[in-house]
């Protein structure tokens, strides 16, 4: 498996021109290095944003993953998670490798905070490096707007897009569900059925009112109308600078700059 790298200690959001609430810092760390007491605050963390989570299930799904973004306040308070693997995959005689982001909670007083997505830029940015032979996918399964939107946020190019149709990206997503989805995914809606992990908490489902009218936010709904009920949207984009927009190239090349000479 590949190293994601860490984000750099010395990385700060005004570098890009962000705000900062609260002083937050992410680190990428493999699952081997996660430590029970770190394990039960992101369990605790997630059921604060998902219902009928079953711990079993959560650990096992946790251990398939080989990497972390955590998300702390200054204090070391857990603030939020992301998991992450990569999956080699071949598509139209194309050597790919798919960058899953896995189970993702923000806690609430930390939404809108970028430390997350900086941190995941970046680790994307230092696995992008490793392996120039290859094209990079990130690969998402959207449960809500928030983790959606997102794409447009980081991607010109990406699928589902509410604005243009990519035959190719959308021919590589159905490949991509029905190899590593078998059960759960729909080739016609591209949508994973129902899920172990649990559902979204009906006050985090609920879109307010100032979302309601965004045509990203009215696509994502009309693509997964049964999102309050724990089905997915499957989403990709490709992982190069070309297809980023500025804020998330200039994350991206950080790593991606200094170690290829691109």
């Amino acid at each position: 498996m590949q190293e994601l790298g860490e984000m750099q200690s010395g990385l700060r959001l005004s570098q890009f021109g962000l705000q900062e609430r609260e002083r937050l810092s992410a680190r990428c760390v493999p699952i081997v290095q996660l430590g029970e007491p770190t394990i039960r605050s992101m369990l605790k963390l997630f059921k604060s944003t998902y219902e009928n989570v079953d711990d079993a299930v959560f650990r096992r799904d946790l251990s398939a993953k080989s990497h972390v973004i955590l998300v702390r306040n200054q204090a070391l308070r857990l603030r939020g998670f992301s998991t992450l693997t990569i999956w080699p995959h071949a598509f139209e005689g194309r050597e790919i490798n798919l960058l899953f982001s896995g189970d993702t909670v923000v806690d609430q007083s930390a939404w809108g905070h970028q430390a997350l997505p900086v941190a995941f830029l970046s680790a994307a940015g230092n696995l992008r490096t490793a392996d120039r032979s290859r094209s990079y996918y990130w690969l998402l399964t959207s449960k809500g707007h928030r983790t959606y939107r997102f794409l447009n946020l980081f991607f010109y190019r990406f699928w589902p897009q509410y604005s243009s149709s990519l035959e190719y990206e959308e021919a590589l997503a159905r490949d991509v569900g029905a190899r590593f989805f078998p059960d759960r995914f729909d080739s016609s809606t591209s949508l994973l059925r129902g899920t172990e992990l649990g559902r979204l908490r009906a006050e985090i489902a609920e879109i307010p009112n100032k979302d309601c009218h965004r045509p990203d936010v009215q696509f994502f709904i009309e693509r997964n109308p049964g999102y309050a009920y724990g089905d997915e949207l499957l989403c990709l984009a490709e992982l190069c600078p070309k297809n980023m927009r500025p804020f998330a190239r200039r994350v991206f090349q950080l790593n991606y700059d200094r170690k290829c000479g691109a």
